[in-house]
């Protein structure tokens, strides 16, 4: 159960990372442009790498849903045996177990991307522009009052 969902939480989490508006912009982008090759690129090697990792053990099913239609297909066409308990451990609660995680940590991973992570350019021209006004707005206060 621990490699299914250890491999499906990294590549849950690089499909989130890259889709993510403001983390794609670091993860697949040259120069705040975002290219798709890149997040295309970064998706496809870590679904390569965890086929890799969990292919020779558990096959690397990654999906619950693939593998509740294969093993209903078995069953309803082929006349095989019953699922049993492992079935549901590894193929079905391990994905699901490492996707959930990976969308938590996602959602903590933006929250802190928007209060503490690298500015985008629009970010800093926004807060470029609020010091500058925020400056013009305290020099009439700053000057002696002339009128007597």
């Amino acid at each position: 159960m621990s490699i299914e969902a250890f491999s499906t939480f990294i590549f849950v989490s690089a499909v989130l990372l890259v889709k993510d508006k403001r983390s794609g912009n670091f993860s697949a982008a040259i120069d705040e442009a975002r290219v798709g090759f890149f997040g295309c690129a970064l998706i496809a090697l870590s679904l390569t790498g965890m086929i890799l990792l969990a292919g020779p053990s558990t096959g690397a099913s990654l999906n619950p849903a693939i593998s509740y239609a294969q093993t209903e297909l078995e069953f309803k066409f082929m006349e095989a045996r019953a699922a049993n308990d492992d079935f549901w451990r590894v193929y079905i609660f391990g994905p699901l177990a490492g996707a959930v995680v990976a969308g938590l940590c996602s959602m903590g991973h933006t929250a802190a991307l928007e209060d503490h992570g690298p500015m985008t350019k629009a970010d800093k021209e926004a807060a470029a522009a609020a010091a500058s006004k925020k400056e013009a707005e305290a020099q009439p206060l700053l000057q002696p009052d002339i009128e007597k």
